[in-house]
């Protein structure tokens, strides 16, 4: 091909605006990449440079200026950050508009899609749609914000750390289309391949950058694009006219609930397309890993009338003599082509791809690729302190983790409980599309929606290892059935009908074999009609049921008030043998014992007391102490502390006075008061600490003190959401972590 410059192409730069200039790293149709360092701050950026215009082309400057200035204003985890942007005058007297961002090595998702072509491969797809969850947040975010993408595809997806995803380019499509808009009526940009039909003519709404998600799946899922016409015209009018080819033909290990999604998304009608992308992602990852899957039906913009707009592209009228001109400095780079009696021209944005020879040239045969391939539960990254295995499975987070020999147990919000045999998960970690993580699942009646916000669900370990139960497994108005034992594989299910308790704040199964729930009793919408006492139930005789409730409570050191702000958990002394049980609320603990006779009585051994806001606490499993977590926090105080306990100091005292934590450890400050620590989880060793923002801190634990040495923290595979829950293995060798993020992920470390 014959090296020509474009005209309107920027020439070799040594200085954009205060930045120097290293390197190009980048070329396509909206523009060329530079590799450049700021002096002011020491640091390296990239540069976009967009294609130059005359100085007197001001309605460009200022279309620039205020998509620039949109860009930049968009703050998401999952968006390249827009640091500046500004304008150049070259020494041929034309203008040349750049924008600075954030400079990212880690390639695109388009490089990690040709990796796996070059070797004839298909990438790991739940890995794949993992990471395009995190665009999807992104997407739905610009949306919200009544933007489109309009350029959506695998090369503005940018890898941070391998495993974190930032999309790039936002605005960009939308700069060079409105430019085109002024010469041609009404000319477009995107890249042909990934375009919606409705963005060919000109009527881009949301679901046109959901159309273009939709149409990366399928190519990671089946190993090529839904269209392939020889000239770029060709694909377009594929988009509009051709219905998709089913995936399931080119890579049979799909799920029919698979296919059933995905092929929503790749609706002509863009009515009939899911509206929020996360949704969508979230059920074909679902989809994916559980065969017996049924899709809910996915929101259009018919449904959220918020998210059924247009962008405004009304342009400034500009004289004849100025629209001559401008058209003189069309290039080839253009492709016109009718559409519907309208003439429309489309700008392709490709890194490091001439637009010219991607017109010109028939695209080049599809590589065969080996199907189906596997999913994994391995982590992107291994290493010192990194998770050993990455569970997904659950809808939603889960709010309880239970160690049951070698496997773990979880329960999410929506009551389904699993199990995970994680000795063998970490002996084969990689799965068959469609086959999930789990060995075991027990789907429990949901609440109701009014109702799923308030609770929590909570597992319990039978003294022998042989049983569990789960509590607040259904909430129905008027009458509750909330308590389900089953094996310790998750067999043979008993429901236990609970009359009156609202819902559970805490349960335990006491070394006596006698399970004990924290029960909310009276009107939950009413804040002075209700009360928390403890709820005792025989599982061997469930007729067998005691409410001791605070009048009842008449040796307690300090009862438990009928009104509570927080009443966080209950625990059960884990060493064999032991009656006790701590009850944990506002920022007091009381320990006792419950006794059963023909009446169940509750007898307080002792009372802590730390400082404002306890947030959690733990047991350690030699019975010897018990921690807290609590915090001061206002404007003008945030200090965390773990404070540590003796249980003998507990039961030896005689006197009605609170015993309080006997060492206490500092605990980092977070930067805003917003933050908390969420969770702890003790070995007779270590304690770990999860918090708000994600992280996970160890510290060294003995009998009455923690170490004051740096903690260290673990690694979680870049999930940058709340910890829910924490729980150790009974041996102490293993660390389960639950999170708030969109996969419901659970990590796995081996310490």
């Amino acid at each position: 091909m014959e090296q020509e410059q474009q005209v309107g192409a920027v020439p070799s730069l040594s200085m954009i605006g205060r930045y120097r200039v290293l390197r190009r790293i980048g070329r396509g149709g909206m523009g060329d990449v530079w590799l450049c360092e700021d002096p002011r701050l020491h640091r390296q950026v990239a540069i976009k440079t967009l294609p130059s215009h005359s100085q007197g082309d001001q309605e460009f400057v200022t279309r620039f200026e205020r998509e620039a200035e949109a860009a930049a204003s968009l703050a998401h985890p999952h968006i390249l950050s827009v640091h500046d942007y500004g304008k150049q005058t070259m020494l041929d007297g034309s203008v040349v508009t750049y924008i600075v961002m954030s400079y990212i090595q880690g390639g695109t998702l388009a490089d990690r899609i040709a990796y796996y072509e070059q070797r004839r491969m298909m990438p790991p797809l739940f890995e794949m749609l993992s990471l395009l969850e995190q665009a999807a947040q992104a997407i739905d975010y610009v949306h919200k914000k009544r933007l489109i993408h309009r350029d959506i595809k695998p090369a503005n997806m940018l890898l941070r750390d391998n495993d974190w995803v930032l999309l790039a380019d936002f605005g960009i499509a939308r700069i060079v289309s409105d430019a085109d808009h002024m010469t041609q009526g009404n000319l477009l940009a995107g890249t042909p391949g990934y375009m919606a039909p409705e963005q060919a003519s000109g009527k881009a709404t949301i679901a046109s950058d959901n159309y273009s998600l939709a149409v990366i799946i399928y190519q990671l899922s089946t190993g090529r694009l839904p269209f392939q016409g020889e000239t770029a015209l060709a694909t377009m009018m594929q988009h509009q006219l051709q219905p998709p080819p089913a995936p399931r033909q080119f890579n049979p290990a799909l799920t029919p609930a698979f296919e059933q999604i995905l092929l929503q998304g790749l609706e002509k009608d863009p009515n009939q397309r899911p509206a929020q992308a996360v949704d969508f992602v979230s059920q074909l990852k679902r989809a994916l890993t559980d065969i017996s899957f049924q899709p809910t039906a996915l929101s259009t913009i018919r449904d959220l009338s918020a998210l059924n707009f247009h962008e405004d592209s009304t342009i400034t009228e500009v004289s004849p003599e100025e629209k001559q001109r401008q058209r003189q400095q069309l290039t080839r780079r253009r492709v016109l082509w009718g559409l519907g009696g309208t003439t429309a021209a489309v700008v392709v944005s490709g890194a490091g791809l001439d637009i010219w020879e991607y017109f010109t040239h028939r695209p080049p045969d599809q590589v065969a690729l080996t199907a189906p391939t596997s999913i994994s539960a391995r982590p992107t990254q291994s290493g010192p302190n990194q998770p050993v295995l990455v569970l997904t499975g659950h809808e939603r987070e889960a709010s309880s983790l239970l160690w049951s020999r070698n496997s773990l147990i979880s329960i999410d919000q929506d009551t389904m409980t699993l199990l995970w045999d994680i000795g063998r998960l970490q002996q084969y970690p990689d799965r068959a599309p469609g086959k999930p993580f789990y060995s075991a699942r027990l789907a429990g009646t949901p609440a109701s929606d009014d109702l799923k916000s308030l609770l929590s669900f909570y597992l319990a370990s039978s003294p022998d290892g042989q049983k569990i139960a789960i509590f607040n497994t259904a909430i129905v108005q008027g009458k509750s059935t909330q308590i389900i034992t089953c094996t310790a594989d998750l067999q043979a299910p008993r429901k236990l009908d609970v009359q009156q308790v609202q819902y559970f704040a805490g349960a335990a199964w006491l070394q006596s074999n006698y399970l004990v729930g924290l029960g909310q009793f009276g009107n939950i919408s009413d804040t002075r009609k209700y009360s928390y006492a403890l709820y005792v139930i025989d599982p061997a005789e469930p007729r067998r049921q005691w409410v001791l409730k605070a009048e009842q409570l008449a040796n307690v050191l300090v009862s438990i008030p009928y009104q509570i702000t927080s009443v966080n958990r209950i625990l059960a002394d884990p060493t064999k043998g032991s009656s006790l049980l701590a009850v944990q609320y506002n920022n007091q603990i009381t320990v006792g014992q419950v006794t059963i006779s023909d009446k169940a009585y509750w007898r307080a051994r002792g009372h802590i007391s730390v400082p404002m806001n306890m947030q959690r606490m733990a047991w350690t499993p030699d019975g010897k102490s018990l921690l807290a977590v609590y915090g001061t926090t206002n404007a003008d105080m945030n200090k965390w502390s773990l404070g540590i306990i003796p249980i003998q100091n507990v039961l030896s005292s005689t006197s009605q006075k609170a015993v309080q934590p006997v060492s206490e450890l500092t605990l980092p400050d977070f930067p805003t008061i917003a933050d908390e620590y969420t969770c702890i989880a003790a070995t007779s060793r270590m304690v770990a600490i999860g918090d708000s923002r994600g992280e996970i801190s160890i510290w060294k634990l003995s009998t009455d003190s923690a170490s004051s040495s740096p903690p260290t923290k673990l690694r979680t595979s870049g999930i940058q959401a709340a910890v829910q829950q924490l729980s150790w293995s009974q041996d102490g060798k293993w660390l389960a972590a639950s999170f708030v993020d969109q996969q419901s992920s659970i990590l796995i470390w081996k310490l």
